[in-house]
């Protein structure tokens, strides 16, 4: 049994923090995935992108930058129990503090990231108000077991909070043996937790309609809403994609005008459209490919979220009710209630007026992909400027950037996908645009194929 314990190796690399790039092994970072034909690349792909650069990144200023102020410090709130941080430290000339949590086994791993959190949560309480760019999380540790790889991931991916992984390496006796050997997350974990989610399926759409307002909102029959019609319909949609970021929900949002000639058939004539990522059924997704990784991806995608319940998604957890059937799937359809919940909020703060002007509200839900098919949400009415927010406006900027870079080396010609349709000369143009964000970069997500002959 080793006589190395977390304790030792904590007190080791404290004991070395003048030289800690001595005790750091080199990181043989794989190669980025190449994206030298854009329409074939695939989100998680551009996602894995993202990580590896800034696991780099990282890297180089943990190897070359990290200085440690602290060792095992008590991090303690009055009349409350105290929380140890193993190591604190800083990035020579850059912002940020160094939360560093050791941990040496598989068993006690499992730990350490709701610790590593619980640190973070603290520190941000002491210096408020801190961003999540104001904390480094560096995580030691043997890397082994899924939760722990999967909440790494899941925490860069979703909730943008990026921890650095060293892993500690002995020979079980002698201390001044240790090595800390970077972990580099695998493109499969990363296609695992991210390739089945965006599937348009998994897209809960929210949508919230008000009242026509004659000269303010909305222009009279047989005209155009004028820019300052533009302006107020586009501002609803901002102001609620602000919040749902706020909210960590990952979708986009834009607001509709039917046109003014039909508002004595929809008198209810202004709408917010609101489409979320729907957690739940991205989990299905992810819980039966793992259970059967020879299904079909579409077979999967069809399947209801009655098929699972509470049981195969937490198998750790003690059964206290006689039936958890019913549980994850009433969690799955009650999810759209927070994106209405919001939707009229914002409707409602931002239609309020002193002249007492009544204002009709209604709303209704549907699947982003059957949402699609409906004329009227796309044939006879004034779509404005679409706000995306989370993963998934991160996404839609890589793929811009991405189609760019290529048009700009090659030409839009060359490009498969924008070829036919053609695209706007600058990125600009199309970060807000409706068609781009609903049809080209919603169909790459979802890995719809794009081919021509050759």
């Amino acid at each position: 049994m080793s006589n190395i314990t977390e304790k030792v190796i904590q007190d080791y690399i404290w004991e070395n923090r003048n030289n800690l790039y001595d005790l750091i092994d080199v990181a043989n970072f794989p190669n980025e995935i190449p994206v030298d034909k854009p329409w074939e690349i695939k989100p998680y792909e551009l996602i894995y992108n993202n990580i590896l650069s800034e696991c780099i990144k990282y890297f180089e200023a943990i190897k070359n930058s990290l200085s440690l102020f602290t060792n095992e410090v008590g991090l303690k709130k009055e009349n409350q129990s105290t929380i140890r941080a193993d190591l604190l430290g800083i990035l020579d000339g850059q912002n940020g503090i160094c939360i560093i949590e050791v941990k040496k086994s598989a068993q006690t791993e499992r730990q350490a990231f709701t610790e590593l959190l619980a640190y973070g949560s603290h520190i941000r309480h002491l210096f408020s108000p801190l961003s999540t760019i104001d904390i480094k999380y560096i995580l030691i540790s043997p890397m082994q077991e899924r939760i722990v790889k999967e909440s790494v991931i899941n925490n860069i991916i979703y909730e943008r909070k990026f921890t650095f992984a060293l892993i500690p390496e002995h020979d079980g006796s002698d201390i001044k043996s240790l090595r800390l050997k970077p972990w580099i997350p695998e493109l499969k974990e990363i296609e695992a937790l991210s390739n089945s989610s965006f599937c348009q399926e998994n897209f809960d759409v929210a949508k919230i309609v008000w009242s026509d307002i004659p000269k303010d909102w909305n222009p009279e029959s047989g005209k155009d809403p004028d820019i300052y019609m533009q302006k107020k319909m586009n501002l609803v949609a901002q102001y609620t994609a602000q919040i749902m970021e706020r909210k960590g929900i990952h979708g986009f949002v834009y607001s509709s005008q039917v046109w003014s000639e039909h508002k004595t058939i929809f008198p209810l004539t202004n709408s917010l459209i609101i489409v979320g990522l729907n957690p739940y059924k991205a989990t299905k997704n992810r819980v039966l490919l793992d259970n059967n990784p020879t299904a079909n991806v579409d077979d999967i995608k069809q399947v209801s979220t009655r098929s699972l319940n509470m049981l195969d998604i937490i198998p750790e957890i003690k059964q206290r009710q006689e039936n958890l059937d019913s549980f994850f799937f009433e969690l799955s359809e009650t999810w759209i209630n927070e994106l209405f919940e919001l939707g009229i909020e914002s409707v409602k703060r931002l239609t309020q007026n002193y002249n007492k002007k009544h204002i009709s509200i209604n709303a209704g839900s549907f699947q982003w992909k059957d949402f699609q098919s409906i004329f009227v949400e796309n044939g006879n009415c004034h779509i404005f400027d679409i706000y995306s927010f989370g993963i998934i406006r991160e996404i839609l900027f890589e793929y811009i950037k991405i189609d760019y870079d290529f048009m700009k080396k090659n030409s839009m010609e060359d490009h498969l996908i924008h070829a036919e349709a053609g695209i706007s000369e600058y990125m600009i143009e199309v970060v807000n645009e409706y068609w781009f964000l609903s049809n080209v970069i919603i169909d790459r997500m979802s890995n719809q194929e794009f081919y021509i002959e050759e």
